[in-house]
C-alpha cells in the first residue's frame, strides 16, 4: 500500500508536468526514466537523481573500479575509491538539488528551502509531494511564493492598467498572473512539450495546444 501511494504521488506530479506516460510511475526502473522526462533532464543524470537503487548501482561500479586498482596497488585502490566516492556525492548534491529546484520552480515554491527539505528531510518531503500531487491548489505555472510574477499593484486582480497578459479567475489557475512582454507567446494545452501554460486538471478534455 505504501509503495502504491509512493508511485501514485509521482503519477500525478508527472501528469501535472505534462508527462502522460502514467504507467511508468508504477514500474521501478521506468519511474526513474519518467523523473528525467518530466523535467527534461538528461538521462545520464539518473545515476544521481534516480531512486536509492541507482545510488547503490553507482556505488557498486565505484567499488569495482577501486577493486581493480587495489589489485595492482592497495594504496592506489583506496585513493581511487575515496576520490570517486567523494566526487559522486558532490555530483549527487548538485544534480539532486537541480532536480528539486526545477519542481519547486514549476509549482511556485522557493527553490532552496524546497530542494533542501526534499534532499535531507525525506519523510517531510514525501508528505509535501503527496499534497502537491493530489491537491488542486498546486499546479504548474503558479507564481512563486511571495511574488506576483512581475505584476504591479493596481486593479482588484493585482494587475495595473498597463499590464498585458492573463489572469486566472478560478480553477487550477485561479489568482495566477501571466504577464507578457513584446514578442511573448502563450501556448496553452495539456501537452507539456508544446505548451508553457499546462492544463492538468481534467486534462483529457483539453487539446494539446492552443
Amino acid at each position: 500500500m505504501l509503495y502504491y501511494l509512493y508511485c501514485l504521488t509521482q503519477h500525478y506530479i508527472a501528469k501535472k508536468l505534462g508527462n502522460n506516460d502514467t504507467w511508468m510511475a508504477y514500474v521501478p526502473f521506468a519511474r526513474n526514466i519518467q523523473r528525467m522526462r518530466m523535467l527534461d533532464m538528461p538521462m545520464w543524470q539518473l545515476l544521481f537523481v534516480g531512486s536509492v537503487f541507482t545510488i547503490y548501482f553507482s556505488m557498486f561500479i565505484i567499488f569495482l573500479i577501486a577493486w581493480l586498482f587495489f589489485a595492482m596497488t592497495p594504496a592506489l585502490g583506496i585513493a581511487v575509491g575515496s576520490i570517486l566516492t567523494l566526487a559522486y556525492f558532490v555530483l549527487w548534491i548538485i544534480y539532486t538539488y537541480q532536480f528539486y529546484s526545477k519542481i519547486a520552480e514549476k509549482f511556485g515554491f522557493q527553490r532552496a528551502p524546497y530542494a533542501l527539505i526534499m534532499m535531507f528531510m525525506r519523510p517531510v518531503g514525501i508528505v509535501i509531494e503527496y499534497i502537491i500531487a493530489l491537491s488542486d491548489r498546486f499546479y504548474v505555472g503558479k507564481p512563486p511564493v511571495g511574488g506576483n510574477n512581475g505584476g504591479t499593484s493596481g486593479g482588484s486582480n493585482g494587475m495595473s492598467s498597463g499590464d498585458i497578459g492573463l489572469f486566472g479567475i478560478s480553477g487550477m489557475y485561479g489568482g495566477a498572473k501571466f504577464l507578457m512582454k513584446a514578442g511573448d507567446e502563450f501556448v496553452i494545452g495539456r501537452d507539456g512539450t508544446l505548451s508553457n501554460v499546462i492544463i492538468s486538471t481534467n486534462g483529457e478534455k483539453v487539446s494539446r495546444r492552443h
